[in-house]
């Protein structure tokens, strides 16, 4: 009976994966994979059939689950200043946490303003931050399900070594011919600050070891296999910090009104509600000291009849503060689109089509091994 293994670890990039050799002899077939717009937030969503949408929030104030949020403020100025009560992060998952119980689904307001929630929806889980299996996992589940076959999907409660002991113990009793283990621990390490070589050095020994364990059961099997590592992204420290939303304050537009936008990390995507409000934004940002340019424009999958625009700033330059992390501890990396170290990986035990190139064709190479399974072993 055939095996197949899929690994996503979301921030082994191309370049540290073949700086460090990360299971160089025993994933011999390496590819560079091109990534995506705030990657950390919807790598994993990307990679398994997602929408493409921007991360984590969509201008919709009409299907607003965050409406009531507006209030906030009225309770003597809570939420109004960066470090009022409301603003710390345990608080904030806790308002998480409770409007997602109200609305029945998983909602996150990560660190945008409680003014400037009611004007958005959500397009999608934040995954740096997800606790619970994403979406994403779900769908590739209820498709698995659907097939007949025997698989394995990590549980996010347990450490990653833990999934893999699961897992041998499955393919041990051939309980198993297609998994699929997802760990967001890489990301959360850099993105937390700790870039240092030997905290880099000591995760992937430790990963690169357990894998190795995984492997020797495949091997002990007699079974046919194959065992693919894909990560969603590479990550690399901040040069230099950029504060966008004051230079756009100082155009005295009126969020909701004139505009509405999402602060990234390295990319800021707008709504303009009106043409005045277009164009003293665009001509703002493309002056030389906000390090940046415009890369996307149409009219608003969310709204027809309102055009957006993404802003994408220089390879190194953070906007800070922005939506998804607030500000970002001292040493933090983080993703820039387009820069060197931005490249996902597909490592693999076996060669892959030569199409398999970006986060997008993951999908249809985990359908065809699916398909494949599918047929008589």
């Amino acid at each position: 009976m055939k095996a197949r293994i899929y690994i996503y670890i979301d921030a082994l990039g191309w370049e540290m994966a073949q700086d460090s050799g990360f299971l160089k002899e025993e994933l011999p077939f390496r590819r560079k994979i091109s990534s995506v717009l705030e990657a950390p937030m919807c790598a994993l969503r990307t990679a398994l059939g997602g929408s493409g949408e921007y991360p984590a929030f969509a201008y919709n104030p009409k299907d607003s689950p965050f409406k009531s949020l507006k209030y906030v403020k009225y309770f003597f100025g809570a939420g109004l200043h960066p470090k009022c009560l409301m603003n710390r992060k345990w608080t904030r998952r806790k308002v998480s946490d409770i409007i997602s119980g109200i609305k029945g689904r998983e909602l996150q307001i990560l660190s945008m303003s409680y003014e400037h929630l009611p004007f958005f929806n959500t397009s999608g889980i934040a995954e740096i931050f997800c606790q619970k299996e994403s979406g994403a996992l779900k769908r590739l589940r209820n498709a698995l399900d659907k097939s007949g076959l025997k698989f394995f999907i990590s549980d996010p409660k347990l450490a990653f070594g833990e999934n893999l002991a699961k897992l041998s113990n499955f393919l041990g009793k051939g309980e198993a011919n297609f998994a699929f283990i997802s760990s967001t621990d890489l990301g959360r390490l850099l993105i937390g600050g700790k870039c240092g070589a030997t905290d880099i050095k000591s995760f992937l020994s430790e990963y690169s070891r357990d894998i190795r364990t995984l492997i020797k059961t495949l091997e002990k099997s007699g079974r046919d296999w194959d065992l693919r590592v894909i990560s969603g992204y590479g990550l690399e420290a901040a040069k230099s910090k950029i504060n966008l939303p004051s230079k756009i304050a100082e155009l005295k537009l009126k969020f909701g009104s004139d505009y509405a936008c999402v602060y990234g990390s390295s990319s800021i995507k707008f709504w303009y509600l009106n043409e005045a409000a277009r164009d003293k934004i665009r001509n703002r940002l493309l002056l030389p000291d906000c390090r940046g340019k415009f890369c996307h424009s149409q009219t608003s999958l969310e709204c027809d009849s309102i055009r957006s625009d993404i802003y994408v700033t220089d390879a190194g330059v953070q906007i800070e503060p922005n939506d998804f992390y607030g500000v970002c501890p001292a040493g933090a990396c983080a993703f820039f689109s387009g820069s060197a170290l931005s490249f996902a990986a597909l490592l693999s035990s076996s060669p892959t089509p030569s199409n398999a190139n970006s986060l997008e064709s993951f999908r249809e190479l985990i359908n065809a091994d699916i398909e494949e399974l599918k047929g008589p072993f």
